[in-house]
């Protein structure tokens, strides 16, 4: 394991809750990092 020790967990995700609209969007930034086991 050579790379940053959070490479595995990386959940970087943006919750943009729009009480306006009320509308909760969700921006998955999880999708960059390939999940080999499970």
């Amino acid at each position: 394991m050579n790379s940053k020790p959070n490479k595995h967990h990386y959940h970087e995700e943006t919750w943009t809750l729009d009480l306006i609209n009320n509308v909760m969007n969700v921006d998955n930034t999880v999708v960059r990092v390939p999940l080999g086991t499970k």
